[in-house]
């Protein structure tokens, strides 16, 4: 069977950048739209109001959809919880119709959020139960996704940091925060942090199988607490010697509405059963605090 084309519907993304030349370096077919940050080879879609087949006419039974583009922030989803639902739900489901109606299969990212965080180390065999919006709406698509027949996959990932000291990530927060003189870090919070390409590049394996899991977990191990993550942070950085930090309860800090304290993914499938490989972690860390250096001596 001839190799389909990836469409990856939010490629202007910081993700979806990375998982757009990974796939064309190995010389996956892939198309990739966008709707505010265009680019030159992507095709405009807008997803709320937009229709994938006007901007891709000839979609069907061989190609695959990566869906990315979603409001992303939970505080920002609390806030706004129409404009939210319009993109990250009804949007969204609608698309997956459209592929549905066409053939063709779909790859939905999800997130760590989907879990409460009271045990960690969650396998793709443990029912979701999130306790914010933000993993609710992701849950709700879940749904119904896995509900169709079809070659579908939902991914899901925790923190991913790309090669460039411009992109939001945990470690780029943690940095400024360590050296803003007022940063308290949670020992009892552990996460993923995985490196963008491993995420971008496990996305492109997963489309050349002909037989897809119905869900995977596409992040580094082991979890990171934040505590931790600041120590690689200020060992690593030559500005180590002006950042501190206070190691609090997890429970210390305030939020708009409830965050899991240990929702970190279990990648034994990925790993074990798909053979993907994913940077340690410690090394991802560091990579980024030398190119966050570089850009404070800049500053």
């Amino acid at each position: 069977m001839d190799q389909g084309r990836l469409i990856v519907v939010g490629g202007s993304g910081v993700i979806g950048t990375s998982v757009v030349n990974t796939a064309r370096q190995s010389a996956i077919p892939v198309v990739a739209t966008a709707h505010r940050r265009t680019t030159p080879d992507a095709i405009k879609f807008e997803m709320i109001s937009g229709d994938l087949t006007c901007s891709i006419p000839d979609i069907g039974n061989q190609d695959t959809v990566l869906i990315l583009a979603a409001y992303g922030s939970p505080g920002w989803i609390f806030e706004n919880q129409a404009k939210a639902r319009e993109l990250n739900v009804d949007a969204t489901v609608r698309l997956v119709k459209t592929c549905q109606d066409r053939g063709a299969s779909v790859f939905f990212m999800s997130t760590d959020q989907v879990f409460d965080g009271r045990d960690g180390g969650y396998t793709e065999e443990v029912s979701p139960n999130p306790l914010n919006l933000y993993g609710r709406m992701k849950v709700e698509v879940e749904d119904f996704l896995l509900s169709l027949e079809g070659n579908h996959c939902v991914m899901r990932t925790g923190w991913n940091v790309p090669g460039d000291p411009d992109s939001h990530c945990a470690v780029k927060d943690a940095y400024h925060h360590l050296l803003s003189g007022n940063a308290r870090m949670a020992y009892d919070n552990l996460i993923n942090i995985s490196d963008i390409n491993d995420t971008a590049r496990g996305v492109v394996e997963l489309a050349k199988l002909p037989d897809r899991p119905k869900i995977v977990h596409l992040a580094a191990c082991p979890a990171v607490s934040r505590t931790q993550l600041c120590e690689w942070i200020i060992a690593e950085s030559t500005f180590g010697d002006k950042m501190s930090f206070e190691p609090i309860r997890f429970s210390e800090l305030t939020y708009s509405e409830p965050r899991p304290t240990n929702a970190w993914l279990d990648n034994g499938l990925a790993v074990g059963s798909l053979g993907l490989t994913f940077t340690p972690p410690e090394k991802t860390v560091r990579a980024k605090v030398r190119l966050l250096d570089a850009l404070q001596r800049v500053n």
